[in-house]
């Protein structure tokens, strides 16, 4: 499941997930990456309220949702 979060804080930012990997049950294996569709590159990405990070690709995840954070 994916909650896009938009904050504007240097414009207008628009972005969807991109390709993805399912994670494999009890395991950390699932993935995505974030595609930029509107808004001034570079932009910044936050999973689960964490730390903001360069890449747009998130690795190493449990099944569950997560909500992304993109600014």
């Amino acid at each position: 499941t994916f909650r896009v979060v938009v904050q504007e804080a240097r414009g207008s930012v628009a972005a969807r997930v991109g390709s993805t990997q399912a994670a494999v049950c009890g395991r950390n294996t699932g993935g995505f990456t974030v595609t930029l569709l509107e808004g001034r590159a570079p932009a910044r990405y936050s999973l689960n309220g964490g730390t903001l990070q360069d890449s747009p690709t998130f690795s190493n995840l449990a099944a569950g949702p997560y909500s992304l954070r993109v600014i």
